[in-house]
């Protein structure tokens, strides 16, 4: 019992794992004694293009397909409590969570902001050394090193599609 089609992205939560790709679902596996390993549990289904990223906070699992669409999952119960239409006009490739923020990314070169609710909080287009948006392909949210080794403040780093070294963003 799997997936059509590849798989994409694996996150954890709890004691479950999630798998989703090419079919459009997010499977819910839970560990199981031996022979099986894991046993599925259910699937949730809410995209229309394959799932290629899944991020997991508290009791929440989002789920972002290549067309953009954020889902909000509640794990306790399994429903779709919020979807998100993010507007990237290219691949979206990239999520990531921070305290109540959500991060999206896509191959149009725009990190989008977004609030627990759904609300676009900031837009910010990662360009290249030539001045052109870069495609974003993934990021991550770390401390900045200060002078006296201490961390600094969070920046968001971006990797691109241009093969420059990922650099931080100020927005």
């Amino acid at each position: 019992e799997g997936h059509q089609g590849s798989i994409w992205c694996l996150a954890q939560g709890g004691a479950y794992l999630f798998s989703a790709g090419d079919d459009m679902g997010v499977k819910t596996w839970q560990f199981a004694e031996a022979p099986a390993g894991f046993a599925p549990v259910v699937e949730l289904k809410g995209h229309q293009a394959p799932i290629q990223v899944m991020k997991t906070a508290a009791n929440i699992l989002l789920s972002a397909d290549r067309n953009g669409a954020v889902c909000l999952w509640d794990l306790a119960s399994g429903s779709l409590t919020l979807q998100i239409a993010t507007e990237h006009t290219n691949l979206l490739r990239a999520m990531w969570v921070e305290e109540s923020h959500l991060f999206t990314a896509a191959l149009d070169g725009h990190v989008k902001v977004w609030s627990p609710t759904g609300e676009l909080l900031h837009d910010h287009t990662v360009t290249n050394q030539h001045g052109h948006p870069s495609g974003v392909t993934a990021m991550a949210v770390v401390s900045e090193p200060t002078a006296g080794g201490e961390e600094g403040d969070q920046v968001l780093l971006t990797a691109c599609d241009d093969q420059a070294a990922p650099l931080p963003c100020h927005p």
